[in-house]
């Protein structure tokens, strides 16, 4: 498989370092992916808060054209529009 010896009076300098590596990265790696986890619930819960405000904004501004058109405004429009199609 591959061409890539070492002699065995070499092995443990190069064993023993790599070994270290591995604890040392079994031993990390649970709390990184934990706090990637939390990261992203935070992130997927400020993404909700935030749809939910533009919603809310959504609303309010349905709630101002519907005022509008309470006070007439939309209506004084229509009634331009059609005095102008019949000249």
């Amino acid at each position: 498989m591959t061409q890539f010896t070492i002699s065995p009076r070499l092995y443990p300098a190069y064993a023993l370092p790599m070994l270290m590596v591995t604890i040392i990265t079994a031993t990390i790696m649970p709390s990184i992916l934990a706090q990637w986890d939390r990261w992203k619930s935070r992130r997927r819960d400020l993404v909700r808060k935030v749809l939910h405000l533009q919603k809310k904004l959504q609303m309010r501004e349905r709630g101002r054209s519907l005022e509008r058109a309470d006070d007439g405004s939309v209506f004084k429009h229509r009634i331009r529009s059609l005095s102008l199609d019949t000249k």
